[in-house]
């Protein structure tokens, strides 16, 4: 067995909105897998964004079992400001020499994942993250990861790591993903590869792969479920508008971001306005976009409450007893 003593400490932000049915079997692979270097696991933030189901009691329940698993109840339901809300608010000084792991709540992992994640930070330690790949045989796409890392040094949302010293200058910096914003790892992506400074060289080494053969394991979709085509468009959509929006991201630099995705998305919807697309997901995007302008004309606001029990093209995630809570304005 490796000695825990040769990684680092790991602390593991997991993402989960309405999660209820794979929350338990996404805590309790990653727990299992932290088992070679169980020791160095200090803790499992699940950041609870927006859910309306049981999410939050089932991940209670396991946190009576483990203590390492915490609760951070978050009213806004948005990936990006639950990001902001781990880096910001839920890391500080003594988690600068952990390595975390970004993990969304409706994956599992192979045994070796984390042990082969904290292996890669020690072979490379001037890297500041961690690309995880799908597992060998998970999802019909899985050599476009495998190109995508290798031309772009391309990190996967599903499941990444970033070193507490890249954490550490985020903060320092101010960098924040602005809210609303589709797919924070492509932001995450090009701050690794730029260091946090667009007016640096590209690197897109300073992200090193965790292992070929290891990785994050997610459901396939099938085309005779229409619940799964469904989902299937949302992401096609979701992809349209993501393009959209890195593509006027890049203007600017990272700490120069805006808070939330409004502005972007009124500039891209006055960009397309008149525009005629025969591309039935352009259209369908630009719809979702003015749907969204009109549900929210004002800018939301969002408290978390933490929960610690005792137990347009691309470019190359304390103890104390359950009952206790603190809450911090975001």
């Amino acid at each position: 067995m490796t000695n825990p003593d040769h990684f680092p400490s790991i602390s593991i932000a997991v993402f989960a909105h309405n999660e209820e049915a794979s929350i338990g079997a996404c805590l309790k692979s990653l727990l299992a897998a932290a088992g070679p270097v169980g020791a160095a696991l200090t803790r499992v933030v699940v950041l609870a964004n927006g859910c309306t189901d049981s999410t939050d009691q089932r991940v209670l329940d396991l946190a009576r079992e483990d203590c390492r698993i915490q609760l951070c109840r978050i009213s806004l339901g948005d990936k990006a400001n639950a990001w902001n809300t781990y880096v910001h608010d839920l890391c500080s000084e003594e988690h600068e020499h952990c390595l975390h792991l970004f993990v969304d709540g409706d994956i599992t992992c192979t045994p070796g994942t984390i042990e082969a994640v904290c292996a890669a930070v020690r072979r490379s330690p001037t890297a500041h993250a961690v690309s995880v790949l799908p597992a060998i045989g998970v999802g019909r796409n899985r050599a476009l990861n495998v190109r995508l890392y290798e031309e772009d040094g391309a990190i996967f949302g599903n499941f990444y790591a970033l070193t507490g010293e890249f954490l550490r200058d985020i903060r320092v910096r101010g960098i924040r993903i602005p809210r609303f914003s589709m797919g924070e790892d492509v932001i995450v992506g090009e701050m690794v590869c730029f260091s946090l400074d667009r007016r640096n060289p590209y690197d897109n080494r300073r992200a090193v792969l965790a292992s070929p053969t290891e990785g994050f394991v997610y459901r396939s979709l099938s085309a005779w479920r229409w619940l799964d085509m469904r989902l299937y468009l949302g992401r096609r959509i979701r992809y349209r508008i993501r393009a959209w929006q890195t593509a006027f991201l890049r203007f600017c630099n990272f700490q120069d971001m805006p808070e939330t995705m409004h502005p972007v998305n009124e500039a891209i919807l006055s960009a397309i306005s008149g525009s005629i697309s025969v591309s039935p997901i352009r259209h369908l995007a630009r719809k979702s976009l003015q749907r969204f302008a009109e549900r929210h004309p004002v800018e939301q606001a969002s408290s978390a409450r933490i929960h610690r029990p005792n137990a347009l093209e691309h470019r190359g995630e304390r103890k104390g007893a359950v009952c206790q809570s603190e809450e911090i304005s975001v």
